[in-house]
């Protein structure tokens, strides 16, 4: 959205950060209470974290991904929303619920992620080194 900052007006309640400079995804990814997106690889970030996420997708927005990809009626992490006024209503709901994540969602997060520990650096280099012997 940064080439499109000026076309947003800046509020109390409402903080756009530009992706350059001193921004940091962690930062944001950790402190972020719920992401609404379309079809961004960041979800899984966010779904890996077991936080909500509400998919806009309205009926002019093309796919952008294959068939073969995630099937996000059965396997999404979040509720898929095609107009404005039910994203409002859907990021109130989940404002109002503290922005716990639906057990749903939770489930499929668990079904989709094999691990769930703080091992997966210590995996890599081991797969890694394991491919350089």
């Amino acid at each position: 959205m940064s080439p499109q900052l000026e076309d947003f007006t800046q509020n109390g309640f409402v903080e756009i950060v530009p992706a350059a400079g001193d921004m940091s995804y962690e930062k944001i990814l950790t402190e972020a209470s719920l992401m609404v997106t379309d079809y961004s690889g960041v979800q899984f970030d966010f779904a890996y974290m077991r936080k909500p996420i509400v998919y806009y997708h309205p009926d002019t927005l093309p796919p952008h991904y294959e068939s073969g990809g995630i099937d996000y009626p059965t396997q999404g992490f979040g509720p898929i929303i095609t107009n404005h006024e039910d994203v409002v209503d859907e990021i109130c709901k989940y404002m109002e619920n503290s922005c716990k994540t639906e057990p749903e969602y939770i489930d499929r997060a668990n079904d989709f992620f094999e691990f769930d520990d703080f091992n997966n650096a210590k995996r890599i280099y081991e797969e890694i080194y394991n491919s350089l012997k």
